[in-house]
């Protein structure tokens, strides 16, 4: 028996659910949690080793049409003067095979991010972007192809704080933030 972390995120799969959790300190972990409430802890796990970094931050989490699963991971380069990494990862169903796909860092010391799959399997992730400390700039919305090429899906002005992202069965990406709920269509 096990002390869980704090739970983040969730994401559903083939009869299972997913969820990162975070001590926000030292360790994010993956877990998946079947039918009839058994958790299992995947082999996957982010230190601040692993990412170079001061301290983990956090980490969002979707399964793709394929069942493969794709995070977001951040973690803070020091204490109050930034980066604010930002990694991006692909993995197997069951956690194996984990391949960082995007290296998303910005100068920002925090910031929301979030990460969804559209239905052809490419990767969408909202990064907070700008290069100086504590101060805000333009965010993004990253798509990273099936071949890992990185394009700017979508350049978020300043003011609007976008806090989380989808992609709907037809391939919109749609985005709450403070201004309210935006639909894009990407051609």
């Amino acid at each position: 028996e096990r002390e869980f972390p704090m739970m983040r995120n969730f994401a559903a799969g083939e009869g299972l659910w997913y969820v990162t959790a975070t001590d926000f300190n030292e360790k994010i972990e993956v877990f998946s949690v079947n039918e009839t409430g058994e958790a299992k802890f995947l082999p996957i796990s982010f230190t601040p080793e692993s990412l170079g970094a001061y301290t983990v931050d956090d980490a969002r989490i979707d399964v793709a049409p394929d069942g493969s699963l794709a995070f977001i991971v951040t973690s803070k380069g020091s204490v109050a003067q930034g980066p604010y990494i930002q990694r991006v990862y692909r993995a197997d169903t069951d956690g194996t095979n984990l391949k960082e796909i995007a290296r998303l860092d910005s100068g920002r010391v925090a910031g929301m991010v979030d990460i969804a799959v559209s239905p052809d399997n490419n990767v969408f992730v909202l990064t907070m972007q700008g290069d100086k400390p504590n101060v805000g700039g333009s965010d993004s919305i990253y798509k990273i192809d099936t071949n890992n090429r990185i394009t700017e899906a979508i350049h978020i002005c300043v003011g609007r704080d976008p806090e989380s992202i989808d992609v709907d069965s037809g391939g919109n990406i749609w985005f709450g933030s403070t201004l309210g709920i935006f639909k894009a269509t990407i051609r």
